[in-house]
């Protein structure tokens, strides 16, 4: 019987992939869409620092430094021109050539006057962004997963430093080749447990740290549920019902808008008119049936039922008021409509559904809520209502 003996041997005898010694530290072994072997590098960003030298006679004329663009898609030769008419050819095995012009300064130039003509002409090229020091050192920067770049040609002393991107999977493009690429739903540090969620709060933010999970939330009752993909997170907004109920008989004057009464029973009497301009005393706002919204709130909805025992035509609205605390009032607040709705009633005490189509409005400290009955002409029959106003 056969025995694997390969088991057994030290990591030392083991033999390693092909070209393990020569690819990149966090890399994996894979096979292209074409059954090539290659190492696939996770992304990194590189920072190379480039000591540059003087020129000594025109000793630096057609001589190059390597670089390489992201992900190694073009490879330049970096040359020194001092004379105007001479270009390098460029090199076998590079894509390109980046002119750096010394004919200013000519033969002679010092190792400041070569670094900041190296900064001009990389920072210049699309594929790279570069600074220079008064020493004519130069910092090369916007290499992603590149080749670490080499003196080539000359003997310029090069640094290179590499940030690694992190939060990476591997993954496949559409012709099926493997590579590293940006982690879905946020990547490292992906958490699927959700913060506490409060049974009282008027808001409550709950977050799964960048994951894709699904948020299953029941038995939440009067509650509006937002939510931020980009973020990842929830927003859980308890929603305020308020019922507002008044009654009214004729008499009351056509046209005039009649604040609800703050006893908020079903035998209300509409008693509290605005004044000029849809405007309110403190004293009667003190004495209307209000709602008091949260900072940063909204309106959801206003809506309810009304009933009179004849033919009769009259609105129900909502305004909102500010009101100052703590100082006179110069002058009674004038309301702003946030919804409205007229509704016709048959007679004969129908029920009549009515729904008052809301302006979206943001509201923030001083800020009440006033619901008001209005009626169409002076006399008319007896009527009744009630109003939910939900807000949050």
């Amino acid at each position: 019987m056969a025995t694997n003996f390969h088991s057994e041997l030290p990591n030392s005898q083991l033999h390693k992939p092909k070209d393990f010694d020569t690819a990149r530290k966090n890399s994996v072994s894979t096979k292209d869409a074409s059954n090539n072997v290659k190492w696939s590098k996770a992304s990194y960003t590189t920072t190379s620092t480039v000591s540059s030298q003087a020129d000594l006679a025109g000793s630096l004329h057609l001589q190059y430094i390597c670089f390489f663009s992201s992900n190694d898609a073009n490879k330049y030769a970096v040359y020194f021109q001092i004379a105007a008419t001479d270009i390098l050819a460029t090199p076998s095995g590079y894509t390109g050539v980046i002119a750096v012009n010394l004919t200013a300064s000519g033969a002679g130039s010092t190792a400041a006057q070569v670094g900041l003509a190296m900064k001009l002409a990389l920072d210049a090229h699309i594929d790279f962004t570069a600074t220079v020091n008064a020493s004519g050192v130069v910092t090369v920067t916007g290499m992603n997963s590149v080749t670490h770049p080499n003196g080539g040609s000359t003997s310029f002393d090069i640094l290179n430093i590499d940030t690694e991107v992190g939060s990476e999977f591997l993954q496949t493009d559409s012709s099926g080749n493997i590579k590293w690429g940006a982690a879905p739903g946020g990547g490292e540090g992906c958490s699927n447990v959700f913060s506490t969620i409060t049974t009282s709060p008027v808001s409550q933010t709950v977050s799964a740290s960048g994951c894709t999970d699904n948020l299953v939330i029941s038995q939440m009752n009067n509650t509006r549920i937002t939510g931020n993909t980009s973020a990842d997170t929830i927003q859980i907004e308890a929603i305020e019902n308020i019922t507002f109920r008044g009654d009214t008989t004729s008499g009351l004057e056509g046209g005039v808008e009649y604040v609800f009464d703050n006893s908020n029973t079903r035998a209300n009497r509409f008693l509290n008119p605005m004044g000029a301009g849809n405007s309110l005393s403190p004293a009667t706002i003190l004495k209307a049936g209000i709602a008091i919204p949260n900072g940063g709130g909204k309106v959801v909805s206003f809506n309810g039922y009304a009933s009179a025992n004849g033919t009769a035509e009259f609105y129900i609205s909502l305004w909102r008021f500010t009101v100052e605390c703590g100082v006179a009032p110069s002058e009674n607040p004038t309301g702003t409509l946030v919804g409205t709705i007229k509704v016709t009633t048959g007679g004969n005490d129908n029920t009549q559904c009515w729904t008052a189509a809301i302006t979206a409005l943001t509201y923030g400290g001083g800020d009440i809520l006033v619901p008001s009955f209005r009626w169409t002409e002076a006399t008319l029959s007896t009527c009744r209502l009630v109003g939910k106003l939900r807000m949050y």
